[in-house]
């Protein structure tokens, strides 16, 4: 690298700097460019807060907010430092409209996580915050696509002794949202789609009913009854000491339930738990690689499921 080269700072960087290389007196003649940049996404998050408090469903749910517009002309630092930090931060937050200015989408749950940001310092802690979560689940991968796993444990627990079910592990009920899983989507609108899919095969699988008792002796409302929670109580009943060698496939299986919901539901604590999730399947957030992440989310459900299957093999009759 040369002295004339130039470098790109996030905003973490350009704090540092203006810190490091500016006695007091000239921080006062001299803008701190990483609190303007919080301050920009501040802002987008404010206006999306306020549209999911709006309940008027025929208003767009989204938005764009003019950078420039929200400068002072006084000590207005260059629009394309600022532009060029916020598009490359851990997120696109920034787009160019023009050759001399920017705008910041919001809308959609997109910004509304920065909303209690006020300084760099609450913003680093915030995405620190999100690198340090769970990470993803340690499962068995499995050697068969999404549907063949499917199929396979079916029929590991339809050749088990205990299992008690009548009817097929399986049951689709639309063909087409069954088809659907192996297309990878384009978009937000048909990543959201794809999980809503497979959440409805999930939660449609045949698995014997727990009694009211284990619902109770496990602290789960007998009156909430679903087939995750039956199969996680069959399963702990079964494998007995070994249920721990499964808890993180039925996590994992839990947590597509959650992404669904926080796609669909526009509370800020439904969408934290479904990007915990989101994470926890090996998904980067926020997501920017709608392909990828589709990926991530059936490779995970997979593990999962075989991971059970391969529990369930190892029971004694």
């Amino acid at each position: 690298m040369q002295p004339t080269d130039r470098v790109g700072l996030t905003i973490a960087g350009l704090r540092h700097l203006w810190k490091s290389t500016l006695v007091e007196r000239e921080r006062e003649s001299r803008p701190d460019l990483g609190q303007i940049c919080v301050n920009l996404i501040k802002a987008g998050a404010d206006l999306e807060v306020e549209l999911l408090e709006d309940n008027d469903w025929t208003k767009v749910a989204e938005g764009s907010l003019d950078v420039r517009s929200q400068l002072t002309q006084q000590n207005e630092p260059p629009m394309e430092i600022l532009g060029q930090v916020l598009q490359h931060e851990f997120m696109i937050i920034a787009r160019t409209t023009t050759q001399f200015n920017w705008s910041i989408d919001y809308g959609a749950g997109r910004l509304e996580r920065f909303h209690g940001v006020a300084t760099v310092e609450d913003y680093i802690e915030l995405l620190q915050s999100m690198a340090d979560a769970d990470s993803s689940v340690d499962l068995v991968s499995s050697p068969l696509r999404l549907p063949g796993t499917l199929d396979y444990l079916g029929l590991v627990l339809a050749r088990h002794p205990v299992w008690t079910h009548p009817g097929p592990f399986i049951k689709i009920n639309d063909f087409d949202a069954a088809t659907r899983l192996l297309q990878p989507p384009a978009s937000r609108a048909e990543f959201t789609e794809r999980c809503s899919d497979l959440w409805t095969i999930i939660s449609q699988l045949g698995v014997p009913q727990a009694s009211d008792d284990l619902y109770t002796a496990a602290k789960l409302d007998p009156t909430r009854k679903g087939t995750i929670n039956d199969l996680q109580l069959w399963l702990q009943v079964e494998l007995g000491e070994d249920y721990p060698t499964v808890a993180d496939a039925a996590t994992t299986i839990r947590g597509i339930g959650h992404v669904r919901q926080g796609s669909q539901h526009a509370s800020s604590s439904t969408r934290n738990k479904a990007d915990r999730a989101l994470i926890a399947l090996g998904v980067t957030v926020p997501v920017t690689d709608w392909p990828q992440a589709w990926g991530a989310v059936v490779a995970a459900a997979a593990a999962a499921f075989y991971t059970i299957a391969t529990a369930v093999r190892r029971l004694k009759p």
